[in-house]
This record gives structure tokens, C-alpha cells and sequence, in this order.
């Protein structure tokens, strides 16, 4: 969660921009964790409109803001102590899948907090710190081909 801000605040908002990047990218997800839609009914993604209410709560609220986060171990994405956790990976012994799967997720967390809420739509703003070998392994894997930016061009969420 460090590496999400400096305040609890600042951190529960940019955990809330990766859970809108995973949604808006869910299906490259699916592909990405090497598992099929039928097995992950344990690991659910946020509704956009979710992440939308649970926003307006964290920046309206001024009690402890993870609790206006669901808890527990049913979502893709969690809040974990001081921890977040990505659940979606399958196992696997690949080392060159687990570095490359490594490697993107650490370079989406660290840069998430320089994406405006509103761009957390745009592969490339996400993406910035994630190596580019790293983004054309995911490619080649048929994964992030596509952005959302041109569908998803001059939407905003509700602050």
C-alpha cells in the first residue's frame, strides 16, 4: 500500500484506479491469469459504478476509508493489512510468466498514482513504468491489444 501514496486516503483512491483498470480491462485479465471465466467465481472484479460510489465515499468520508471497501477474499483485488493482493494468477512453474507477470503488475502499481481517475481507462498512461518487453510478452499472449481510450474518450467519473 506504500507505494499506492502517503496517507490511507490518497492509497484506498489509487487502489480504487487499479480496480477500474482491471474492470476495464477484464477480459485481458482472464487471459492474462491463464484461468477460464468459470473458475473465478471466487475472484470477482468491481462494477465501474461500484468503484464510482466507493469513490465519492472515500473523498466525502472521514472515517478509517478502507471501510468503505468490501473486505474479504472474494474480489480479484483486495485490500489485505498493509498489503494489497492480486488473486487472478494461476499457478504456474514458467519463470519467464511469472517475471513478466511480476513486472507488469509492480509497474501498474507503481505508476498507478500519476493517472488521473479519469484516464485510468488509457493502457499506455497505466502502463508507463511497465517495461516494454514486458508489454509485448502480454501482447504476444494476446493481451492489452486493444485500449479503451478511443470507446471510452471524454468519460469521466462522477466525483
Amino acid at each position: 500500500k506504500l507505494w499506492l501514496g502517503d496517507d490511507e486516503k490518497t492509497q484506498a483512491l489509487n487502489f480504487l484506479k487499479l480496480q477500474y483498470f482491471l474492470k476495464c480491462y477484464e477480459d485481458d485479465f482472464f487471459k492474462m491469469s491463464g484461468r477460464k471465466r468459470d473458475e473465478m467465481e471466487w475472484c470477482e472484479f468491481y462494477s465501474q459504478r461500484d468503484i464510482e460510489g466507493m469513490r465519492n465515499e472515500i473523498v466525502n468520508g472521514d472515517e478509517d476509508v478502507w471501510y468503505y471497501l468490501p473486505s474479504g477474499h472474494r474480489y480479484a483485488l483486495i485490500s489485505s493489512g498493509r498489503t494489497i493482493e492480486l488473486r487472478i494468477g494461476k499457478s504456474t512453474n514458467d519463470p519467464v510468466k511469472i517475471a513478466n507477470y511480476l513486472k507488469f503488475v509492480l509497474g501498474i502499481v507503481e505508476n498507478i498514482k500519476n493517472v488521473p481517475f479519469e484516464k485510468c481507462y488509457c493502457i499506455g498512461k497505466v502502463t508507463k513504468l511497465v517495461p516494454n518487453e514486458v508489454m509485448t510478452y502480454w501482447r504476444n499472449a494476446g493481451c492489452f491489444l486493444n485500449t479503451k481510450a478511443i470507446e471510452t474518450r471524454g468519460v469521466t467519473l462522477n466525483a
